[in-house]
């Protein structure tokens, strides 16, 4: 009921200040235990909140790949780049530097997105692996949807996905609203490549 009356309400910005501190940034947590993909109606202000949800996760893990599934949520792969090139881990390093290897519009790049994907996938980092199939330009949207919603079992992550990466690519909201909504457990295939950033 708190979802619906936040989804009729005018004052959905208030809202969502009155929800934080003054110059704090959400966690995923609280924007998923609010249920905020499903009743902020503003696509900008969904993104804007995807960024703060990436900045916050990095600040708190110091791990590029976990907080990169919420930059490209929001559309900011330049700030992600970024980021992965000021962070010194190994892991960071080696993200980077897959970053700047690639051209991913490319057959070569979104074959090498995918491949990686998968490779992660088999190593159960399921929120890299979903980072990496939205790489991809075009985003493999189908495949990062399913591995959100039936491996991290985060709907909520998954309609955000779908809303904001669905709709820039004029599919709608992909996967929503159809009986078969998501092949649970249905994301399969091969490949390598990405080095381990374990």
């Amino acid at each position: 009921s708190g979802s619906v009356a936040a989804l009729l309400s005018d004052y959905q910005g208030q809202l969502i200040d009155s929800i934080r501190e003054p110059g704090q940034k959400l966690d995923w947590e609280t924007v998923r235990e609010l249920r905020m993909p499903f009743w902020l109606r503003s696509d900008d202000k969904l993104r804007q909140i995807a960024e703060e949800v990436g900045q916050s996760s990095y600040r708190e893990s110091r791990d590029i790949l976990k907080a990169a599934v919420f930059f490209l949520a929001a559309g900011k792969v330049r700030t992600l780049r970024n980021l992965a090139a000021a962070d010194n881990t190994e892991s960071g390093k080696k993200f980077f530097k897959f970053l700047t290897s690639y051209d991913f519009s490319s057959q070569r790049g979104r074959s090498a997105a995918e491949k990686n994907a998968f490779s992660l996938l088999r190593k159960n980092k399921y929120d890299c692996a979903a980072a990496f199939f939205l790489l991809a330009e075009p985003p493999i949207l189908k495949s990062a949807i399913e591995t959100v919603a039936s491996k991290m079992e985060d709907l909520d992550l998954a309609f955000m996905l779908s809303r904001l990466i669905g709709k820039s690519q004029g599919n709608g909201m992909l996967g929503f609203g159809s009986p078969n909504a998501f092949a649970f457990g249905g994301v399969m295939g091969g490949g390598g490549g990405y080095a381990d950033t374990s």
